[in-house]
């Protein structure tokens, strides 16, 4: 009897020690935290920064009001960051690289006034399902708000961009499926990029007073595929991204209160009739085919007319007069077999711009006046058939890669083009040019490059 209760002693002993043992390696969940900063008072800290560093997953960190002189950097995950006011609660990152470099997920950033950044404001880097809701991002020197590099499922919201030197919201670099809702962006350089982006949703953001409002640019068909409706504006009037659409007219009659166009995935539409400014397009067509552009003034627009993806088009007697900063008139991304006629380019960096495949078009008189480069065709932009246009005082009338190729003339009598800077002579007439006389067709070759 003795020996079974020192038997059971000595398990009730082993067993307890166990249970001990075990209880005291098992993981103990930390409660959230709220830290404090305050610049001027008591609290935990006097700098965002330092409460950034001690900070564990799914605290808080509370920031009273006053100027903190800081360039932040948030790398850590489930993180939220509240000021207690806009207004005057204020992060400066006093000319000094970005004011707040993000690359973590699920980080609220809610009630600051960002500002003075020499690259970006907030500069968003491999970060999702991150919160920017209720900011002012104020007079940075490039970007307010830069997300890039594979930035998905965040959601800007509610935040005022304004004043600064580039964009006041650009995205690009494979960011997909960002949620942007009603934010006012006003007075920067480009309003919203959306660059090499995927299934952004845009609603209710107000663009105002920038000198380009807004665009989307994509190096493949599904990155101009975005839900953008109605709510969001440009000078007071909507933004109309239409895709899959099919035997649509859109005209001053039909759409009278327009502001932005783009046409995505898209046959057989007729635009006509408008006026489109101060965007980063005037008129987008993107993986769009057999419809028709006329009668459009577009004007101090990046590009006045843009088609990406796009075949089969005609553009003609279309005005582009010039861009703020004079960039492109009327620029073909790989696009083929479309047909530019009776358009007049005024005063743009480049009149007419070829690039990466835009082959066997057809560019028949057309007025290219006043630009710095008339024509430009690029990356293979072969096979197009260019004449009866007039090349009137650009500084370069044409430019062309080494393997752009194409026909400058439509063969005798009809002939090639006019150049405003033209040297050679005219002696000659009939098919064969060995006729004495002037037939008003020169008889020296005009120079354009080795294969034109």
């Amino acid at each position: 009897m003795m020996r079974r209760s020192i038997i059971f002693a000595s398990l009730t002993v082993i067993l307890l020690f166990a249970f001990l043992k075990s209880a005291s390696i098992m993981p103990v969940e930390a409660t959230p935290r709220t830290w404090t900063v305050d610049d001027d008072g008591p609290a935990d800290f006097a700098k965002i920064q330092d409460a950034i560093n001690v900070a564990s997953p799914y605290d808080t960190i509370q920031v009273a009001a006053g100027t903190y002189y800081e360039q932040l950097s948030i790398t850590k995950h489930n993180l939220t960051i509240v000021g207690e006011n806009l207004s005057n609660t204020i992060i400066d990152g006093n000319g000094g690289g970005w004011v707040i470099f993000l690359s973590a997920n699920n980080v609220t950033i809610t009630g600051f006034t960002v500002q003075n950044g020499s690259f970006f404001g907030i500069n968003m880097r491999q970060s999702s399902n991150c919160t920017i809701n209720g900011n002012k991002i104020t007079s940075n020197e490039n970007d307010g708000l830069y997300v890039w590099s594979e930035s998905n499922n965040n959601t800007i919201s509610n935040n005022v961009i304004n004043l600064n030197g580039y964009h006041g919201i650009k995205s690009d670099q494979s960011c997909s499926q960002n949620t942007i809702i009603g934010n006012l962006l006003a007075e920067n350089e480009i309003g919203m990029l959306l660059s090499n982006c995927r299934g952004y949703v845009l609603r209710a953001n107000n663009m105002t007073g920038n000198i380009y409002n807004f665009g989307v640019f994509g190096s493949s068909p599904i990155e101009f595929v975005h839900d953008i409706d109605l709510s969001n504006v440009v000078e007071e009037k909507p933004i109309y991204y239409l895709i899959d659409q099919s035997n649509l007219i859109i005209d001053s009659s039909t759409f009278p209160n327009l502001g932005y166009l783009a046409l995505v995935n898209s046959d057989n539409i007729t635009v006509r009739n408008l006026n489109l400014a101060n965007n980063y397009q005037g008129i987008l067509f993107a993986n769009t085919t057999g419809s028709l552009i006329e009668h459009v003034t577009a004007s101090h627009n990046w590009y006045g007319i843009h088609l990406v993806f796009s075949s089969n088009n005609t553009v003609s007697n279309n005005f582009v007069k010039p861009c703020v900063e004079g960039v492109t008139g009327i620029y073909l991304v790989n696009s083929k077999h479309n047909t530019l006629a009776h358009n007049e380019i005024d005063s743009c960096e480049r009149g007419l711009y070829l690039i990466n495949y835009s082959s066997e078009n057809t560019i028949v008189e057309n007025k290219v006046l006043n630009n710095q480069y008339g024509i430009c065709l690029q990356v293979s932009s072969s096979g197009n058939f260019i004449y009866h246009n007039n090349f009137i005082n650009n500084t370069q009338q044409a430019t062309t890669g080494p393997t752009s190729s194409s026909n400058w003339d439509n063969d005798y009598p009809s002939g090639g083009n006019f150049w405003s800077d033209y040297t050679g002579e005219d002696l000659y007439s009939g098919p064969d040019q060995n006729e004495i006389g002037s037939d008003g067709i020169g008889d020296t070759p005009y120079v354009i490059g080795n294969n034109n």
